[in-house]
């Protein structure tokens, strides 16, 4: 929906993201490969969870979850202007000491929409041990599968299993707009640390490091905190880094207190050191880590075990002149028209659901481009690889935060001048009662088994 230029403020009802799944035609590789964030398959879950259970997945868990355990603030949110009884209100930064209320419009199904507390959550991580509810599954959840290569996932069943200091973690964070999380479990040591936040400028997944910290100082095996590197190293290493096998972008920054951040498609995360000297974000889902790899560049490793060297960008690089035009694409429903005005490039997207606001265009590398996306969420942008063939552009090839991978590139259709989506982001030419959070679910391939997809897209 964010190509198309929906945001999370903007209202979408359920079956128009279902109806975004059902376009889609191909994968972002070959299943087993790697790991992609996304919620679309946790939706579908909710789905065949009330096809099965004659219920709603609401009703279905104040049943079969909730009560059971004595979660009584915690409830599916799947109407976003239903009343919720004492839920904070979240907010977003306004300037100095000033804060506005954060908007979303998007309906929420089984990848997420869960609201709770602290105690309710402090109920659901004891369940682990107690075993009210879920003997037969429980075990299941932290399970890792290896990939195709043998790397084993660090991603598993709706959780994240990794190494802290020597402590084996699991977790799950989460954000909405105004809102963050982090459920970090270390079930070794009976441990649970549990942030919520309706600040969008907070840090959870710090935060709940920092706690886990003080308690475990001084354990036996647990080993010390790793020490950031010195300002003076990390300063050289602020820039913009290409990967020239993919397109995406990373930026690696400083805060203004000294200490590096890291950026992918627009979220920015503080960076945490890892025992080996890398850098490492701490997002529970998207786990990648960071080193110099000489004056200009760095080596980047992310899921799978993938390992590549990415490319400082270089300096003074420019729009191409040919660029403005209508770009269109038929699995997101979706129109761009990319204008040029006053030496400035924009783009606007007319998609299924909404007209959206003009983007920002920069120029990363010789046709490589960022579109800078504003949101409810967080400013996102999408990494945009200028295709041509003789000289003349052929397609554009989009990636953003949930879409990746190997899909084939876009083919140019003869004697046409408006432009069609294809693959992984591939524009191609073509004619034209009110009671009860989890943080949200993902999953790693957008796929919709043949049955399910026949029943849901009828």
């Amino acid at each position: 929906m964010r190509h198309g230029g929906a945001d999370l403020g903007t209202p979408v009802r359920l079956h128009d993201l279902i109806d975004g799944i059902c376009r889609q035609r191909t994968l972002n590789f070959v299943p087993g490969t790697r790991f992609l964030y996304s919620d679309s398959n946790f939706l579908l879950l909710g789905l065949i969870v009330e096809r099965l259970s004659g219920e709603t997945l609401e009703a279905f868990l104040e049943r079969r979850v909730f009560p059971p355990l004595g979660m009584c603030d915690t409830r599916l949110t799947a109407k976003v202007a239903d009343a919720i009884p004492d839920l904070a209100t979240g907010y977003f930064p306004d300037g100095p000491d000033r804060w506005t209320r954060a908007a979303h419009a998007f309906p929420l199904h089984g990848e997420g929409g869960l609201v709770s507390s602290v105690m309710d959550l402090a109920l659901w991580a004891r369940n682990f041990d107690a075993r009210r509810i879920g003997a037969a599954w429980l075990d299941d959840l932290p399970k890792q599968t290896p990939f195709a290569n043998g790397t084993v996932n660090r991603y598993a069943r709706g959780l994240v299993v990794r190494s802290y200091r020597g402590l084996e973690t699991v977790s799950q964070g989460g954000l909405w707009p105004g809102y963050k999380t982090e459920f970090l479990r270390v079930p070794g040591r009976g441990l649970a640390v549990i942030a919520i936040s309706n600040a969008a400028d907070s840090d959870p997944n710090l935060a709940a490091h920092r706690a886990l910290d003080a308690v475990r100082d001084g354990s036996p095996g647990v080993h010390p905190v790793p020490a950031l590197p010195p300002r003076e190293t990390l300063e050289p290493l602020q820039g913009c880094y290409v990967d020239p096998a993919t397109s995406a972008t990373l930026d690696v920054g400083l805060s203004a207190e000294g200490k590096p951040t890291l950026a992918l498609n627009g979220l920015t995360v503080s960076a945490e050191a890892m025992e080996d000297g890398r850098l490492a974000s701490p997002r529970s889902s998207s786990v990648f880590f960071v080193r110099a790899a000489g004056p200009d560049a760095v080596e980047v490793e992310q899921d799978a075990g993938t390992i590549g060297i990415w490319h400082r960008a270089p300096a003074g690089a420019a729009l191409p002149e040919d660029l403005p035009g209508a770009y269109r694409s038929d699995e997101m429903a979706t129109t761009w028209t990319l204008t040029e005005e006053a030496g400035a490039m924009s783009v606007r997207a007319a998609g299924p659901v909404v007209n959206g606001p003009a983007w920002e265009v920069d120029a990363i590398a010789p046709d490589l481009l960022r579109l800078q996306i504003p949101g409810a969420l967080f400013r996102a942008w999408l990494d945009v690889r200028v295709l041509r063939e003789s000289g003349r552009i052929t397609a554009l090839e989009a990636r953003g935060a949930r879409q990746a991978g190997d899909r084939p590139a876009a083919r140019l259709i003869p004697g046409t001048s408006a432009f069609a989506w294809q693959g992984r982001g591939a524009w191609r030419t073509a004619s034209g009662q009110p009671r009860r959070c989890g943080a949200a679910a993902t999953s790693d391939v957008m796929r919709i088994d043949a049955q399910i997809r026949k029943r849901i897209c009828r």
